[in-house]
């Protein structure tokens, strides 16, 4: 699109349109409580042992020194946070607690300390504590204890980000296609037998599954911003491979449909022209960010990246609008700042 024919001009003012009008539109906030998950699994853990009302004690009050540590390292304060996960790892070690209640326990413990070791930088020790964490809560799972299964998706959701964060990439990329498969449907990529992943898929609510595929896609949205183009389209391929074919996935609630539309929005990125990209993001981008606003600001970040080799005053000026609306963002994630 060098040269600026009235067809192109037409393109660019209802690209530039889209935009504009996808812009004012305020994403729709989805809120997942999980606190009812923790409570039956709690339930069928007092069911299942001779655990006693001060050992249960003492498990909520482990709990509690836990959400400290955790609170103190989202506030940047680590090393707090580390004295604070000791106290509780040591409370947990020394308690007494019948062998059920105790990996009950560990699972989340182990889970708290890897993220404390993410945010060291400690990534192999993360990975290492997080799959620890996993494989506790599969065998609590499979002895019966299902509402931890949405914990299992979103601990592999934490395991793609420290492997995206150490580059292993094509590591991440698989895990979060297997659990993405998983979430739309695919029984057979689930974590246990085909039966099992269907009763605990069913058993998941439409906001649960929402909320876990959102947070895989936005993993997989920040990765794909963080490579080259020729190792993106690598890491797509993965990512798409793992579904068979786009165009078999459908869902009858539409859950995972503005999801399906992003990925192949990025298969045309990688693999067609940025003029041909342009003009198929523009419906997308029109639609404004809804349930899915990462993936809104992933397509406006690389409407931006596809602009910058186009000759043409709209694209311009369509860089110029997004940079001014990124500047007045105050929750963007870094990695979908245009340069």
């Amino acid at each position: 699109m060098s040269i600026h024919t009235p067809e192109s001009n037409g393109i660019f003012r209802h690209i530039l349109y889209s935009y504009r009008i996808g812009r004012k539109k305020t994403a729709m906030k989805m809120t997942v409580e999980d606190g009812d998950r923790e409570k039956q699994a709690m339930k069928w853990l007092i069911s299942q042992t001779s655990v006693s009302q001060s050992q249960m004690d003492a498990l909520t009050h482990i709990s509690r020194w836990r959400a400290i540590g955790l609170r103190r390292a989202h506030q940047s304060d680590i090393e707090g946070a580390e004295k604070v996960m000791h106290v509780a790892r040591s409370k947990l070690d020394l308690v007494g607690l019948p062998q059920l209640a105790y990996l009950f326990g560990n699972t989340f413990q182990l889970a708290a300390e890897a993220y404390i070791d993410y945010r060291l930088h400690e990534y192999e020790e993360a990975n290492k504590k997080m799959q620890w964490s996993l494989e506790i809560n599969n065998q609590l799972v499979k002895l019966g204890c299902t509402p931890l299964e949405p914990r299992r998706v979103h601990l592999c959701r934490n395991k793609v980000r420290v492997d995206a964060f150490a580059q292993r990439y094509d590591a991440a990329m698989s895990l979060a296609a297997k659990e993405l498969s998983y979430l739309m449907g695919n029984y057979v990529n689930g974590n246990f037998k085909a039966d099992l992943n269907r009763q605990l898929l069913n058993e998941m609510t439409r906001e649960e599954r929402w909320a876990l595929c959102y947070q895989l896609f936005k993993e997989v949205a920040l990765i794909l911003t963080k490579v080259d183009d020729a190792t993106g389209s690598k890491l797509l391929t993965i990512l798409i491979s793992e579904f068979g074919s786009l165009d078999k996935l459908e869902d009858e609630q539409f859950v995972f449909e503005p999801a399906l539309k992003w990925l192949r929005l990025k298969q045309t990125y990688y693999f067609d022209s940025r003029d041909r990209y342009l003009e198929a993001a523009a419906d997308f981008i029109k639609e404004g960010e809804g349930e899915w606003p990462v993936l809104w600001q992933a397509v406006r970040f690389d409407m931006y990246n596809s602009c910058q080799s186009l000759d043409h005053p709209e694209a311009y000026e369509l860089q110029q609008i997004i940079r001014r609306d990124v500047m007045n963002s105050t929750d963007l994630p870094k990695p979908l700042q245009p340069a």
